[in-house]
């Protein structure tokens, strides 16, 4: 019951910040992006549990900082994301949502894949959980 408890106020949070990805993109993104794949507002396509376990993987594997994190962008952490032990396939833009709603800024939302105020730390014990797995696998 707790559990369900936890989801349901998650989810409540989230909803409540639904209104953060919703036309927040400059105008030239649509020409860029004709099928939408990268628009941020694909982040409400998911479902509620989809939204949830996207939020916690970010709020518990992404530490915020004071400057923009050039060296990882959406595109990338997607796919550290996707290839996580909760992970699932998501869109850029869906990734892109999750960190607009939990509160990371943008170095720059004209750009295809954006950049965010993360640590660089998060994303180097990232790569190097994905390195060892990658390892194991290739020695079976």
């Amino acid at each position: 019951m707790e559990l369900q408890d936890n989801y349901t106020r998650l989810y409540r949070w989230i909803k409540q910040r639904h209104h953060l990805v919703k036309n927040k993109l400059p105008p030239t993104i649509g020409v860029l992006d004709s099928d939408g794949y990268d628009d941020p507002i694909r982040f409400l396509d998911l479902s509620p549990l989809e939204q949830v376990v996207l939020v916690t993987w970010v709020l518990n594997t992404l530490a915020p900082s004071k400057g923009i994190n050039y060296a990882d962008d959406s595109y990338s952490l997607k796919h550290y994301f996707s290839d996580s032990g909760c992970g699932f396939y998501i869109m850029n833009g869906m990734f892109k949502g999750a960190m607009l709603v939990t509160g990371f800024k943008v170095a720059d939302k004209q750009s295809k894949n954006w950049c965010f105020n993360i640590k660089p730390s998060s994303t180097t014990n990232l790569y190097r959980t994905k390195a060892n797995i990658i390892d194991k696998k290739i020695k079976y």
